[in-house]
């Protein structure tokens, strides 16, 4: 994974990990999330990714793309979704890493 998908990745992860904590009780405290992960995986998209990354990232850009219109459990589950799709992303390349 180039450094530059890496980067982007914790630039994306570190509000979402702060908006999950302790149950979700800093939720609200986080403004345009969905303009962040919108413009960050727009970014994200402008590098060479794999087929798999891009698919990854296109997922968490989907998830966004209602997210203020949401409740907050729908928006709890976006949150958690995308965090899935990050670790997924770092482990799959881990495990190509050790592969070679």
């Amino acid at each position: 994974m180039s450094q530059d998908l890496i980067a982007i990745l914790t630039a994306l992860e570190k509000p979402l990990k702060f908006a999950s904590s302790k149950n979700f009780a800093n939720l609200d405290k986080i403004k345009a999330l969905d303009q962040l992960a919108g413009d960050l995986t727009l970014k994200a998209l402008s590098l060479p990714l794999s087929g798999a990354q891009s698919k990854a990232v296109e997922n968490i850009r989907d998830l966004f793309k209602t997210y203020e219109s949401l409740d907050f459990g729908q928006k709890q589950k976006v949150i958690e979704s995308s965090l899935k799709i990050i670790e997924r992303l770092r482990n799959i390349d881990s495990h190509l890493s050790s592969q070679n």
